[in-house]
């Protein structure tokens, strides 16, 4: 256990610095997962943290925002930490660490993670094999790696840490895509300079948005998606206000998800409608 704790408090540390430097808003949010043991119990808390300390650090290798500890290319390192999940042998590096102690958390409270943890790898997988590539994709396909994935593995395994039924998903469904578009929204302009396309192929016909238009996100035709995304995205909040009730969840994680997920998500599309 001794081991870890160094881990954790390095790899704190170091993701503190990376992250504050991009949005001041992990001053309060690193800190809060740091003591989210207080509101969900010890282990769990633990394990929240320690999952998005590797989660964060394996996406921001995706990228290309930090190299990898052991030096490859970056697909092929996260598929080294897939086959890592699997086999849980020793560890070569603090992502491996990590991910080891919280499989051990998982096995002492009871919450089996790793579908979850597969799942979200897979969606950081799937960003480094296209990164700098500037590929254009399907609805089908993006939808596949950023809800199937990344929504889902993160939702589902959420609810399980809050001490909720997973079976609850489908409550907290229409804002875990809102905020899925708020994320591509705020990001796009650097996802765009790293060679990421997340508008989909269908969305790129319909609105005539051609490869130069990408050149300036300001230009009319991006724009009008833009605000068509928007729009679907406050569409979503207002089911998810009529929704999410239903699910009955502790206060707890009402709370959480209130601060962390649907607060921000609607201050973005509240300030975007206002310049479209």
């Amino acid at each position: 256990m001794l081991e870890f704790d160094q881990v954790i408090r390095r790899s704190r540390k170091e993701t503190k610095e990376r992250l504050v430097r991009k949005d001041p808003k992990y001053w309060f949010w690193l800190p809060m997962m740091q003591h989210s043991g207080i509101f969900i119990g010890r282990a769990k808390g633990q394990m929240l943290e320690a999952d998005y300390l590797w989660m964060r650090m394996v996406d921001d290798i995706a990228d290309g925002d930090l190299a990898a500890p052991i030096p490859t290319e970056p697909a092929k390192y996260i598929e080294e930490k897939l086959d890592f999940l699997h086999a849980l042998g020793t560890p070569r590096d603090d992502i491996d660490a990590l991910i080891l102690f919280s499989e051990e958390l998982s096995r002492e409270t009871g919450i089996s993670l790793q579908a979850e943890r597969e799942l979200i790898l897979r969606s950081m997988l799937f960003d480094a094999k296209r990164f700098g590539k500037r590929q254009i994709f399907s609805k089908e396909e993006l939808d596949e790696h950023f809800y199937q994935c990344d929504i889902e593995g993160t939702g589902r395994g959420t609810l399980k840490l809050f001490g909720e039924d997973p079976d609850k998903w489908p409550y907290v469904e229409p804002l875990g895509v809102a905020s899925r578009i708020y994320d591509n929204l705020q990001d796009l302009p650097d996802d765009i300079a790293s060679g990421y396309i997340n508008i989909p192929r269908e969305d790129m016909q319909h609105f005539g948005i051609s490869r130069a238009d990408l050149r300036d996100i300001s230009s009319p035709n991006p724009q009008e998606w833009i605000s068509s995304e928007v729009t679907r995205g406050q569409k979503l909040l207002e089911q998810d206000k009529e929704l999410f009730p239903q699910g009955n969840f502790s206060r707890v994680g009402r709370i959480f998800v209130h601060l962390y997920h649907r607060i921000p998500t609607r201050n973005y599309f509240m300030e975007e409608s206002k310049n479209h």
